[in-house]
């Protein structure tokens, strides 16, 4: 009977960390509460848990958007047409929103702000991207959240 109970408690962890954990609910490291042996040997425990779950998340999550969007997202300057060229940058965010099934980051108001941020810090001329902030700062307030008034400008 020891040895079952034993072997259940061994597993016990294993089976926490396979379990399906909410990504975007902060999940707090384990804390030193003692530094008795037994407190100090489930600490341990408890901390490969965490980092079991913490690399099952980095796993599944995938890149950040901020970085596929950096890597990904550019302007074509071979395109001679300007309104042609800020089309294809909106087509190919897009694009990109959907292959990486981004979708539900950008659907609120929120999520549409921050569409918004990344595609003018995607702009790759600086010199393009500080005129087009310098262009929003005299704007009414919704061109920043808005995407069809940012392809306006």
């Amino acid at each position: 009977m020891e040895t079952r109970s034993s072997k259940e408690k061994s597993s016990a962890p294993e089976r926490e960390s396979n379990i399906a954990h909410p990504i975007f609910t902060p999940m707090p490291p384990t804390e030193i509460t003692s530094t008795s042996h037994a407190a100090l040997v489930k600490w341990r425990k408890e901390r490969k848990i965490f980092e079991d779950i913490m690399r099952a998340r980095c796993l599944t999550s995938g890149e950040d958007d901020n970085t596929v969007t950096r890597k990904e997202l550019h302007f074509n300057l071979k395109e001679s047409d300007v309104s042609e060229r800020v089309l294809q940058y909106f087509i190919s965010c897009e694009r990109i929103i959907k292959e990486h099934g981004l979708y539900a980051c950008f659907e609120s108001e929120p999520g549409s702000k921050e569409k918004c941020s990344l595609l003018i810090n995607s702009i790759t001329p600086k010199a393009l991207k500080e005129e087009v902030k310098n262009a929003l700062r005299y704007q009414p307030p919704d061109a920043k959240s808005d995407e069809c008034a940012n392809s306006m400008i």
